[in-house]
């Protein structure tokens, strides 16, 4: 079966590699010309047409003159998939993949710009209900990616030169971005470069990749800073379990969702890695738990919210299968959740007799497109995982 996995995450990499991993993003519609000359001085319009257009079931980016792009949160994944699949497979090849895009993913940072020389954001205009950003301008989402996939090259291959990258990046991280003190042993940072928008899950994945570099190149301002920041996310945990997006939760739109759950969870679990604490294990299992029978039920079809079944998203579905299949490592009874996750997937979200993977699952019509970063990037991380996963799961003493 592992074998069966690893060929089909290999096959699908190789069609993402067939073309030079560009592709169509689920927020690029402001990249096509037409769209920008018509609607680009009119904020609402900018909004509306980027949620029409990721929203529509057939995809418009072609008619739209949209371009396929190369998008560094996508090729961060790719890359991520390569060097996980190279721990599996022990194919050089795979590797040399792997650090071949984090060479690349280097030609693309804004070095020239920041405090941290090393930083990365989406290649389109993207318009938001809380702030606009210009294409390629940094964004802490798109850096966490990118920088957690140098700590993971240079965990894999032992070069120091790809944790300078990860340090370089937390140097944005920490000098560039609007940070915010908010109680006694707390702190959080926005989620751009101009707002003040507070978005739980991003300041997760940022106390988890500083704790990450702290723990291989020790750094006390790197570990106080993780901490707060952890500090901060926890306190605004929901009490019947889970986070909501924003903080305050009114400030934007999106309650709870499926994938950015997972990112939280996932993030406590490599911040816990690194600070273990048996009280904050003891609420990264409970909110497993809670995730898996909110977010999947027993179909293991991925849901777009609590209450809110459709539409079947892939990104919610490769999230899950991520965090369960990372989760493992913890308590290998969570393996059958990712493999759970991963059967209907392939299933319901696998162009047929194709290495491709598809947007979304909806009651009447399926997003039959690929979306190169939403779809193909985020199934390849996740089969990797869950092939790394059997293994480690293998390993340990029943």
């Amino acid at each position: 079966m592992n074998a069966d996995l690893m060929d089909l995450c290999r096959r699908s990499l190789l069609w993402a590699r067939a073309r030079d991993y560009r592709g169509h993003d689920k927020h690029d519609a402001m990249a096509s010309p037409l769209l920008r000359g018509l609607l680009g001085w009119s904020r609402w319009g900018r909004l509306a047409t980027t949620v029409a257009v990721n929203r529509s079931p057939v995809n418009l980016r072609p008619l739209l003159g949209v371009p396929r792009l190369v998008v560094p949160k996508g090729l961060a994944l790719f890359a991520r998939a390569w060097l996980t699949l190279s721990e599996v497979s022990g194919r050089e090849d795979d590797l040399a993949e792997g650090l071949a895009l984090l060479d690349r993913l280097r030609g693309l940072s804004r070095a020239a710009d920041f405090s941290g020389r090393d930083c990365w954001g989406y290649p389109f205009p993207w318009e938001n209900r809380r702030f606009f950003v210009q294409a390629d301008e940094p964004n802490t989402v798109v850096v966490c990616f990118v920088a957690e996939t140098f700590v993971q090259g240079y965990d894999r291959i032992g070069r120091a030169d790809l944790l300078d990258v990860a340090e370089s990046a937390a140097r944005f991280l920490l000098n560039d971005l609007r940070w915010f003190d908010v109680d006694p042993g707390q702190a959080c940072c926005s989620y751009d470069l101009h707002s003040d928008f507070r978005v739980v899950n991003v300041n997760a994945m940022v106390a988890a990749l500083l704790a990450r570099i702290h723990a291989r190149r020790p750094n006390a301002a790197l570990a106080e800073r993780a901490g707060e920041l952890m500090a901060w996310v926890l306190g605004r945990r929901l009490p019947d379990g889970g986070w909501s997006y924003a903080d305050p939760p009114r400030a934007s739109h999106v309650s709870q969702d499926n994938y950015h759950t997972g990112f939280v969870i996932d993030a406590l679990r490599a911040f816990l890695e690194v600070f273990p604490d048996a009280e904050r294990r003891d609420l990264y299992r409970r909110e497993l738990t809670c995730y898996r029978d909110r977010f999947f039920g027993t179909a293991m079809a991925p849901r777009w919210r609590p209450d809110r079944r459709l539409p079947h998203d892939i990104h919610g579905a490769a999230t899950g299968i991520v965090t369960f299949a990372r989760a493992a490592g913890v308590d290998p009874a969570w393996l059958a959740t990712a493999e759970g996750i991963c059967n209907w997937t392939l299933g319901n979200l696998r162009a047929a007799g194709s290495p491709r993977f598809m947007y979304q699952k909806g009651r009447w019509t399926t997003a039959r497109y690929t979306l190169m970063r939403w779809s193909q990037a985020w199934m390849c991380h996740a089969m990797a995982e869950l092939a790394r996963a059997r293994i480690e799961a293998g390993r340990q003493p029943a």
